[in-house]
């Protein structure tokens, strides 16, 4: 076979490869387009707009003049043209129905600001001095084990400057019946380029109080330990033997972020005032450290039910400041709650912008640290919050709704 020849014979073969190619693809594309209409609501496996009833739109299935519903027929065995479709009166319908539902979804919201919400939204925040308590098996060499169940119990998540930390462990059968539990080793670690000052011990004894039947408790003030100069995470790992013939040796661990020296420190009477038709809680704090603060504040009325939680964000200055922390008015009324307010659990943490830890932690001002005056509903505004953030972003969403119009 000569030179023309093999050149003819392979433009002939990349062509007939490339014909493949091509009907293989517009194959798969329509199969794609077909599977993706048969799985809509909107159209019934034959291609065809499926009716619905005397509730659909007009146009897309729904009633038509005189009450007769109607489908927009396509011939069965013909291929579906995905251009067309995708721009079929039943389908700008769904997408325009979608857009007017992200619309209100968020007017909803933006009734009040980010920064006064109502509790409902909020719950994980709303009890900071809660204990924490996990159930987890025990891990035998990184397998769960299918016998023991640990729960594992820690009073705080966060720990600033001399705070003390419990933790409690309890050892359960699969019916919930304490099993003997003896606790190894226990440490308490960091990162530390020095071994020697990365660990320490830490004892884990029973507990003897009433409720508390079985459960190992161990005490610690990593403040006394100097693990760390500066805000960072400690490791507690635990070495324990638990249940009976057998008796099974596993590991657990406890975290908790510690901030030796706190950036900024609240005292000090809390002063309220009626400003604007909202009512403005002003906390006192010394700050050491400038930056970004993110502060929070929860209310509860004169029942105890949580009415509303309260942030600031804002950057802060070295020294004596005043920070305030506003619920809105609008959010009162809606909410109608028992008179007077209780203020509690006041923590926050200074924002780093880079690093980990990505913050420090401020004192807690647990409890309820203050009480409001009684007020009239009336004293309040019922006016929705308004900001150039919240018209942006609902111009937005108009913008979505007006492009699906008929």
């Amino acid at each position: 076979m000569n030179a023309t020849s093999s050149r003819s014979l392979g433009r002939l073969l990349v062509g007939g490869a490339l014909a493949l190619l091509v009907l293989w693809a517009l194959w798969s594309f329509r199969r794609g387009e077909r599977a993706s209409l048969a799985l809509d609501p909107a159209f019934s496996t034959d291609g065809t707009a499926a009716g619905k009833g005397t509730n659909g739109p007009a146009g897309a299935g729904g009633p038509q003049p005189g009450g007769v519903t109607v489908a927009t027929a396509i011939p069965s065995g013909q291929p579906i043209d995905p251009m067309a479709q995708a721009d079929s009166p039943a389908l700008r319908a769904e997408r325009r129905r979608l857009a007017e539902e992200r619309l209100a979804t968020y007017r909803k919201f933006a009734q009040y600001p980010p920064h006064s919400r109502p509790a409902r939204e909020h719950s994980d925040k709303l009890f900071p001095l809660s204990p924490v308590v996990r159930g987890l098996p025990l891990s035998l060499s990184g397998v769960p084990s299918d016998h023991i169940l640990l729960k594992l119990r820690q009073d705080k998540l966060v720990l600033v400057g001399d705070e003390l930390l419990e933790l409690g462990i309890r050892c359960e059968d699969s019916q919930g019946q304490v099993l003997p539990c003896t606790v190894q080793r226990a440490q308490v670690s960091t990162e530390s380029p020095d071994p020697s000052k990365s660990s320490r011990p830490l004892s884990f004894l029973p507990d003897d109080a009433p409720g508390r039947s079985g459960e190992l408790i161990a005490q610690v003030r990593p403040a006394s330990l100097g693990l760390c100069q500066s805000t960072c995470p400690l490791l507690i790992d635990v070495k324990l033997q638990a249940g009976r013939d057998p008796v099974e040796q596993g590991s657990a661990q406890f975290d908790v972020l510690f901030t030796p020296d706190p950036p900024a420190v609240s005292q000090g009477p809390v002063q309220e005032a009626v400003v604007d038709g909202s009512l403005t809680l002003t906390y006192p704090i010394l700050v050491k450290r400038p930056g970004r603060y993110v502060l929070t504040a929860r209310v509860d009325d004169a029942a105890g039910k949580p009415v509303a939680l309260i942030d600031f964000n804002d950057l802060l200055p070295v020294g004596a400041q005043r920070v305030k922390l506003v619920l809105f008015g609008k959010l009162l009324r809606d909410e109608n709650p028992r008179w007077p307010l209780k203020v509690r659990d006041f923590d926050g943490f200074l924002l780093k912008e880079s690093g980990y830890p990505d913050r420090e932690q401020i004192p807690t001002r647990g409890g309820h640290h203050h009480t409001t005056q009684t007020y009239s509903l009336s004293a309040f505004s019922s006016a929705e919050w308004q900001s150039e953030e919240k018209t942006r972003h609902e111009r937005e969403f108009e913008k979505d709704v007006q492009q699906e119009a008929p």
